[in-house]
């Protein structure tokens, strides 16, 4: 039983672990707050907009519909919540996860977000063009294309059954695209440091030097 439903004061705190709790369900709201862990709460419904929050991890909670829009949230992660639906427009948002989401259709085009992580969401067709964003990994969804985005270091879309073609990202270091049967090759990325497309490509006739 976690300190919320021990009913202990909560006033002041500003990290607050209520995780892994079997009764809780909801989460009142805490003024002061900035990071909050409240994954593999199966009872849990709902977040508060609790202003100033910085970090929150509710991954793996099966009855969370929602995410709240909470301005200045730096890091969210919520992969694993098989009722989530939307991904707020969240100004301020560096980091992003929300693999393994099902019913996951779309990703917010969140301006100053640094690193995004979609994998294995069924039914996200499309990445958005993120102007800043670093690391990108999109594996086992059934995306078309990757956006050609400049900033992009680090590229991980194994698995993408559907994926036709790699951009030829200026500033891209690494780049892993194994099991992508429709890809037939590799462009010419200068700055490219690591490259793995060894197996699962049976299209795939020329890669650079």
């Amino acid at each position: 039983m976690c300190k919320i439903c021990r009913n202990e004061n909560l006033e002041g705190l500003e990290e607050l672990n209520c995780s892994d709790c079997p009764s809780l369900t909801i989460i009142p709201y805490i003024k002061g707050l900035k990071i909050l862990y409240c994954y593999r709460c199966p009872l849990l419904t709902s977040i508060p907009k609790i202003k100033g929050l910085t970090k929150l991890s509710c991954y793996r909670c099966p009855l969370l519909t929602s995410i709240p829009k909470i301005k200045g949230l730096e890091e969210l992660n919520c992969s694993d919540c098989p009722s989530l639906t939307i991904i707020p427009y969240i100004k301020g948002l560096k980091i992003l996860y929300c693999y393994r989401c099902p019913l996951l259709t779309s990703i917010p085009k969140i301006k100053g977000l640094t690193k995004l992580s979609c994998s294995g969401c069924p039914l996200l067709t499309t990445i958005p063009h993120i102007k800043g964003l670093q690391e990108l990994i999109c594996d086992d969804n059934p995306v078309t294309s990757i956006p050609n985005i400049r900033s992009l270091k680090r590229l991980l879309c194994t698995g993408c059954l559907l994926l036709t073609k790699i951009p030829n990202i200026e500033g891209l270091e690494r780049l892993y695209c194994w099991n992508c049967p429709l890809i037939t090759s590799i462009p010419m990325i200068k700055r490219l440091k690591e490259l793995d497309c060894y197996m699962g490509c049976p299209l795939l006739m020329y890669i650079p030097i």
